[in-house]
């Protein structure tokens, strides 16, 4: 799951480059920035999509975080 995610982000960080050359007037048109913004919401709900597969296969589910300040969520085992 790591690699998808790290491969999401990769693209997340070429596509803003685009996104600059785009601003700039170089050779990337609009069609290409709506692509590639297509293309990564996709490559992010297939992490999703994955790591709801494992959570359903573990049987984990998240809670709610006992920290406000943090964006991480704990997980607990259902027992199931």
């Amino acid at each position: 799951m790591n690699d998808m995610q790290i491969e999401a982000e990769e693209f997340a960080k070429e596509m803003s480059k685009d996104i600059i050359v785009y601003y700039e007037g170089g050779d990337v048109s609009e069609q290409d920035i709506e692509q590639y913004q297509e293309e990564l919401v996709e490559k992010y709900d297939n992490v999703l999509d994955y790591r709801d597969k494992l959570m359903d296969q573990y049987s984990l589910e998240q809670t709610e975080n006992a920290d406000e300040d943090s964006k991480y969520y704990k997980l607990e085992h259902t027992g199931d």
